[in-house]
């Protein structure tokens, strides 16, 4: 056989070999690149989600989330807001001595002025001023200890300002109606998922708030509590971006 046909013969396997070998390789990359660029998905956790249950028989409202006036330091994304939905005229809790949750962005205000009052009859039930020694966070607001208990079955109107360059008559305020209801949850003296999951299925929304805020707060790197409480703030039309604690 003639050497110049060997050789083109030889050349010519040799390059139907090798575009094999790139072609395999480059499938391969494609299938890699494929595989990295695919979304991760989402942690499920191993219990399920939290759903508050609007409270049965409560008028709606039309004020929306609780707020009152401006406030003091305009530059911010987040508005001074209680967090509580705003669908319903009053919400529940199972507590004589409820805490109450209000996001706070970054302010010089050093103090506000907490009140709760009989909505029905306007008389006052407690005034008080309380220091903020941190902002841009969510607030909790102890129900003050020199205050008389929630009773059953009266609305009350609380409402926290924001005292503004020292001056008690330039506030702002949110506010909100909260109503004490006859509901026993055997706690065993802990907080849990559960309790919480508990609250808000039976519409006690100050409640699973209070707990599902507590587990965050001891446990923040905890996504399952975390997607609670996220999703509990998004059941009640409020921003979750305001998911920054306090100490």
């Amino acid at each position: 056989m003639n050497t110049n046909y060997k050789k083109t013969i030889f050349v010519l396997i040799n390059t139907l070999v090798m575009g094999a070998i790139l072609t395999f390789t480059l499938t391969v990359k494609n299938l890699q690149s494929q595989t990295l660029e695919s979304p991760t998905e989402s942690i499920t956790p191993s219990r399920s989600l939290i759903n508050f249950n609007p409270p049965p028989g409560v008028p709606d409202t039309n004020i929306g989330g609780g707020k009152r006036g401006t406030f003091c330091n305009q530059d911010t994304d987040i508005p001074f807001i209680a967090l509580f939905p705003a669908n319903k005229e009053y919400h529940f809790t199972s507590l004589e001595r409820p805490n109450f949750y209000v996001y706070l962005p970054e302010t010089t205000t050093i103090e506000g002025n907490f009140f709760l009052d009989n909505y029905e009859t306007g008389e006052e039930i407690y005034y008080g001023t309380i220091p903020i020694t941190n902002s841009n966070g969510i607030m909790n607001i102890e129900f003050p200890e020199n205050a008389p208990p929630l009773e059953e079955n009266i609305i009350y109107k609380w409402g926290f300002g924001l005292i503004c360059d020292n001056n008690t008559e330039n506030m702002d305020f949110v506010e909100g109606l909260i109503k004490k209801v006859d509901f026993v949850i055997e706690e065993n003296g802990q907080i849990s998922l559960e309790l919480a999951q508990n609250y808000a299925e039976n519409s006690i929304w100050y409640d699973a708030l209070d707990v599902l805020i507590q587990l965050y707060q001891i446990q923040p790197n905890n996504e399952e509590i975390f997607l609670n409480l996220q999703t509990l703030l998004r059941q009640g039309s409020i921003n979750d971006e305001v998911l920054t604690i306090n100490d």
